[in-house]
Parts: structure tokens; sequence; C-alpha cells
């Protein structure tokens, strides 16, 4: 009996499934998934690399028995860009290397044969025992560390989550920043590495209970997830995790001071940063006093000024003046996981930050700059108290969820072009549309009025080589006729 597929499981299938089929159709067998029957009214399918597998619980499907087969992904995603909301599709079984494929479109039936392939080659996935636990609160504790592991092929034990069960903690580092979640029920029962894979990190396993196993075999771990619509497999990576707690700075570190950064503040600093900062190392001047806490660029223009923002809201009690650099997008990073209480220090010692409304900490090293402090702090604190017209004019981004509800600054002003002094001039943004809009109509007819002309003198030009060819041949007619009349 045929396989009923929905719009609704195609989409959810194919949302799932293409972050775990490989990208590279070196094996073709691995483009494929596994249609096999599962328990009551189960049809599970299957999608699969060497590292991870995939199942998706297909329900509401009386087939019985049949023999399992292999379907194309390709073909899967045609099927579900190809049907419409209320639409089916159906398929199977096999016959003869051959899948049945139908789908009912308006209440029309459109059917063909879809090769296949044997199923001997295909990965299997290995029997897990489960226990029911927290799902919800594992991946938000995976996701929150795994935007800082590394992405170095080289160092595969850092390339995961590492779930620390003396500590109950989770940890994520690249070697340059580290994040620590502290979690109150840690779902394994040993020390594991976890991969950083789309399956994870993505939203697929949304669930707030699910079951959660492992398996050693030969000192490697498997990880099983199982939820109602999906079942997950991942192969974490051997070695032993690093003794990460040797980075993290104790509570008698000697730190020159506290900096709060406000979440209005936090638009305010996304924008300044691609202003700020260059392609080539992405690092800005942190710059923090008992009255000011601002960014500047670390390129001086022409002109002997800085690219500079003031955050306005935030604030910072300091025991010393601090002036150093900083990578823009890891501070980026640490503000969007809600790291926004910095202890930081100049000498390059590590930067330990908290926030209120994540447990845990986040561990970040700043840089080494040329740069005098005593031309940056009266630069800055001049900015702060006298606020000069066009200072600190940046536009900010739209207003993301976790800066929602929170009272943001208004600029007026649409995001301008890059100016690495930030000194921008506020202006009508209608009226700078209407006048881009303009320039461009005069552009178009320009460049129509140069194309009509040169169309013209293509046009005389060949009509002058088609007369020089006309009197060319009436030459040669008179000097024929004048060669008979003379009778050569």
């Amino acid at each position: 009996m045929p396989i009923t597929l929905t719009r609704s499981d195609l989409k959810t299938m194919v949302s799932g499934f293409k972050k775990v089929i490989p990208r590279k159709k070196t094996l073709p067998v691995l483009q494929h998934v596994l249609v096999r029957p599962g328990q009551d009214d189960i049809v599970e399918i299957v999608a699969a690399n060497f590292q991870e597998i995939l199942v998706y619980n297909l329900m509401g499907q009386d087939v019985g028995e049949f023999v399992p087969f292999l379907f194309p992904f390709a073909e899967l995603k045609t099927l579900e860009s190809g049907i419409r909301k209320n639409d089916t599709a159906v398929i199977g079984p096999e016959q003869d290397n051959l899948v049945p494929v139908a789908a009912v479109v308006s209440g029309e039936s459109i059917s063909r044969n879809v090769p296949t392939t044997d199923t001997a080659d295909f990965p299997r996935e290995k029997q897990i025992p489960t226990t029911m636990r927290k799902l919800g609160t594992f991946l938000a504790a995976y996701r929150k560390a795994a935007p800082f592991v590394s992405t170095d092929e080289t160092r595969h034990v850092l390339n995961g989550v590492f779930f620390h069960y003396d500590e109950k903690a989770v940890v994520g580092t690249d070697g340059r920043r580290l994040t620590r979640i502290d979690m109150q029920d840690c779902p394994f029962d040993r020390d594991i590495i976890v991969p950083a894979t789309g399956v994870l990190k993505n939203g697929v396993l949304e669930s707030d209970l699910g079951g959660i196993g492992v398996l050693t075999e030969d000192e490697a771990n498997t990880v099983e997830i199982d939820t109602a619509v999906w079942r997950y497999q991942v192969i974490c990576p051997e070695g032993v995790y690093p003794n990460y707690q040797h980075v993290v700075p104790g509570d008698n570190a000697d730190f020159d001071g506290t900096v709060t950064i406000h979440p209005g503040d936090i638009p305010l600093i996304k924008a300044a940063l691609t202003q700020l900062t260059s392609d080539q190392d992405g690092v800005v001047v942190f710059c923090a006093t008992d009255s000011v806490v601002a960014l500047l660029s670390t390129r001086v223009c022409e002109d002997g000024h800085r690219g500079q923002v003031v955050l306005p809201n935030s604030t910072a009690e300091m025991e010393r003046t601090v002036v150093t650099g900083i990578n823009g997008q890891f501070l980026r990073e640490c503000l969007d996981t809600g790291f926004n209480r910095i202890r930081v220090t100049g000498d390059r010692s590590p930067w330990l930050c908290h926030g209120d409304d994540v447990n845990g900490i986040h561990v970040m090293m700043p840089f080494a700059l040329e740069c005098n402090p005593e031309e940056i702090v009266p630069l800055v604190d001049k900015s702060a108290t006298h606020e000069p017209e066009g200072e600190n004019n940046v536009s900010y981004p739209e207003t993301d969820e976790k800066t929602e509800g929170v009272e943001q600054p208004q600029p007026g002003t649409e995001p301008a072009e890059h100016n690495p002094d930030l000194r921008m001039v506020e202006s009508d943004p209608v009226q700078v549309l209407v006048d881009a809009v303009t320039a461009a109509q005069d552009a178009v007819k320009q460049a129509n009025s140069a194309l009509h002309g040169i169309k013209s003198k293509l046009k005389a030009v060949e009509k002058h080589y088609r007369a020089q060819e006309k009197d060319a041949a009436n030459a040669r007619k008179i000097l024929d006729n004048l060669k008979q009349a003379a009778g050569f």
C-alpha cells in the first residue's frame, strides 16, 4: 500500500534532512532517504551521513509490512515544492528498482516512476536506551555555548560543546573566548563532547521533554535524542577536553573595574561596529572611565580624528581607566548571549562577563594596542560632556527579541554610508531618497541618449560604406563596357 505524504510532512522532513544530507555528492547512497516500516501506524524516513542519523516518524500510515527502500532526497524536495497546501503525494513501495510516485494536485493525479538503489550501503543507527529529560533546558544551554566553539578542523575536541558532569556545566571555547553555562540537572552521567551540528543548533528537535541516552563503544560515545517526531543520533569526538577552568579568572583577580552595557546601547554598538572595524582584524578600541564608556576605531584618519561612539546609557565603576583593544564581533556575540556586565582590565588579562538573564560566565581576551590613553580619554570625555553636533549619530537597526520592550534611542536618520569618523550630518531621509531616484532617472536618460547617438552614427557609417561599394560597382561596370568597346 502506498505511503501518503502531506505538504506539512514534506516541509518538515526537507527542513530537517537538509542539515544532515551531505552537500558533496561523492557518495550517491547518502543523497537518498531510507523508507522503512516502524511500529504501529508509523513509517520511518531516515537521512544519514557518517556522523549523524536523523529519523522522521511519519504517523497515520496504515501500510502494513513492506521491504525498506531508498528514495532520492532531490525527489523529496521536488514533491515539497510542487504540491499545494491541501494536496498530497504518495510513494512506494519499490518495484524492480523503481519507486512509484503520484502527486494529487487539485484532484488530478500525476504519476511517474523514480529509480532507486540498493539499501545495503546505507548507514544504520545503533540501539541506544534513553531516559526522559528536560530536553528544552539541554538545548537552550547547548545553543548558548555552541557559537563559541572552535571552527578549526584540526582542533576536533574544541569543535564540540563540552558537558562537564562534575561541574554541572556546558562549555564552548575556541581558545580566544569561553562560555560556561551552568545547569542544575546535567542530562548525562559522564563527561561528553557533543558536536556543534545544524540539527542541534537550528531548532529541529524543539521539545520541552525528550529521551536522551549515551552509548559507549571502544571509548567512542554516541548520543541519541528522541522526541515524538524525530530521533537523532550523533557520534561524539574522541579525546580529552582541555582544563578550561584555569583560564577563568577568580573572584580575587585584579580587575580595573566593571562595565555594565545597557540593553538600549546594544543596537548602537552593532551599528557602530560596521563602521569602526576593518575587514582585516575587526578590532576596536575600548575605553572605560568613571564617566564614560566608548568604542573607537583603531585607524587614525588624515585629519587626526578617530571614529568613535559613546554609549550614552552604559555605566562603569572603575578603579583605573581602561583603554585597550577588543574584537568587535566577540563583543557583539558576548552581548547577544546575555553577558552585559563585564569586569575589565587593561593589561591583557582575561575579562570576566556575567549577565542577569543568563546563568553562567563568559571569558574574553583583550588585545594590546599601540595607542596613547592620554590621547583617547580626553577625546571621549569631551564627546560625552559637550555632545558636539553630529557626534554619536549612528542609526539603530530594528529591535530584535533581546532588546524588545527596552526603551530605545530614536536616531531619526537612515543608516549612512561608511564614514570612519562617524560624523554624519542629519538630513531628511525622504528627500535623500527622492534626490537619489531623480539622479538615477537622469543617469538613465543620459545613457539612453548616448545609446541613440551611437546607433545613428553606426547607421551613417553603414550608409557610407554601402555608397562606396555602389560607386565601386558602377566604376567596374563602366570599365567592362570600355573594354568591350575597345575590343580587349
